[in-house]
């Protein structure tokens, strides 16, 4: 089993917050709540993974406080959460 490093961790992080914005735009407050709690969830593993440097790890703190808080950031966090995890994405795919 190959081991989850933080590009793994991220790489899921983009699609679990883009499923909480379409569970929030669909009303369905239960599973944008579900959604969001997997999202901090995935945040404390890449926090906790060793291989995550000291500005990483910052880097992150303030990524978990914004999704802490993500039902009272404006619109234009819609696109641009799950899209600051794509480069992760095709990082993890190309290894």
């Amino acid at each position: 089993m190959q081991e989850r490093t933080s590009t793994f961790y991220i790489a899921n992080l983009g699609p679990e917050l883009a499923r909480f914005f379409v569970f929030k735009n669909k009303g369905d407050v239960v599973q944008a709540q579900n959604a969001k709690n997997r999202s901090l969830q995935i945040i404390e593993k890449v926090i906790a993974s060793p291989d995550m440097t000291k500005n990483g790890v910052l880097e992150f703190l303030v990524m978990k406080d914004l999704v802490s808080n993500i039902g009272d950031l404006n619109a234009s966090f819609e696109k641009s959460l799950p899209q600051y995890c794509m480069p992760f994405v095709s990082r993890f795919m190309h290894n």
